[in-house]
This record gives C-alpha cells, structure tokens and sequence, in this order.
C-alpha cells in the first residue's frame, strides 16, 4: 500500500511539474485557448496530487522515502600522460602491404613513413 501511494505521488508530482513547465514555455500560452487547456488540466493533477498526500499525511506515509539515493554518474578518469598519446589511425594496423611485407615502423607519434627510393 505504501509503494503504491508514492509511486502515485511520484507520478502525479511529475505531471504537475511539466504543466507548470508548459505554462512557463512562451510558445505553449501564446494560444489562448490551450493555455486554458493546460491550466484546467495541471489545476486536475494538483487536486489529485493535493488528495494524494493528504490520504498519506492521514496513513502516517512520508511523501519521500528516507533518504532517496541519487544514481551516481560514473567518473572516467583522464589519460595520464597525455604527450605519448595519439589518435589510433588506419595506419596503425599495419596491414601488410601487396607484396606481403609489413609496413615499417613509425618513428614518432606524427612521423609520416618513408618513401622507397626508385
């Protein structure tokens, strides 16, 4: 019974909360008549809302759990050593080339190869 008194309370909050963000949206109240609309709607929800918490008041029921845990965003560390690193290109694959020898080397992070001299 609990859970389901605040999963209600929840959900019609969140109704509440986006009828008074529709009516804050200039481009929402600019027609006069779905501004009325919005109002009579978001005015149901906040009677069923008020109804709601006060069945929960009288039940003894907390709108909000004790200590509701917000979900934690995961922190991705940063690259150390930032100098050494570069972008992985096609051409560190190193796919062998037609005659079937592999690519040499690079020399340096930005290095370009070297040219065969005819």
């Amino acid at each position: 019974m609990k859970a389901q008194l605040r999963f209600v309370y929840d959900g019609l909050q969140r109704a509440t909360e986006w009828y008074l963000t529709q009516l804050a949206d200039k481009q929402m109240t600019q027609d006069p008549e779905l501004r009325r609309l919005l109002v009579e709607l978001g005015e149901m929800e906040a009677s069923k809302l008020w109804r709601t918490e006060a069945v929960m008041a009288i039940l003894r029921i907390p709108a909000k759990t004790v200590k509701e845990k917000e979900p934690e965003v995961e922190v991705i560390p940063e690259p150390t050593d930032l100098d050494s690193w570069r972008p992985r290109l096609v051409d560190d694959f190193a796919r062998p080339s037609w005659t079937g020898v592999d690519k040499p080397e690079r020399r340096g992070p930005y290095a370009k190869p070297r040219r065969k001299e005819r």
